[in-house]
């Protein structure tokens, strides 16, 4: 959406939003062990997005920055969290993205909805259109 492009955050502008993704369950808390869709602004191209594959393993951050899937505000595209011999992979629009890293086996897990990353709040209010 058109309403979550923004380029002024200062230090925060690099840090990766959370869209969507799974957590283990026993950890309770979504932050510690995650394998998670994740967004940012484009900051030279306005209404331009990135989405890649993020991870929290042992509670650090591990955003995938090799895979970037490229997005246009408004744009609607499907993905897809596949779990494979114990490891979840991430499809965007068919697109193999990212490989989980850890060897953690989520066996039961939560959903994680979105959230705003880094250490301010967003900037403005964003609209975001989700069914997961």
């Amino acid at each position: 959406m058109p309403s979550c492009w923004y380029d002024n955050l200062g230090e925060d502008q690099s840090d990766w939003n959370k869209l969507a993704g799974v957590y283990k369950w026993s950890d309770v808390v979504k932050n510690k062990n995650s394998v998670i869709l994740a967004w940012r602004p484009d900051i030279k191209i306005r209404d331009m997005f990135d989405l890649i594959l993020y991870e929290n393993i042992d509670g650090a951050n591990v955003p995938k920055e090799s895979g970037v899937y490229k997005i246009k505000a408004g744009e609607e595209f499907r993905f897809m969290f596949a779990e494979l011999g114990g490891q979840y992979l991430l499809y965007i629009n068919g697109t193999l993205l990212g490989t989980q890293a850890n060897d953690i086996d989520y066996k039961v897990v939560g959903k994680i909805s979105a959230w705003f990353g880094g250490n301010r709040t967003a900037p403005h209010d964003m609209h975001i259109y989700m069914n997961f």
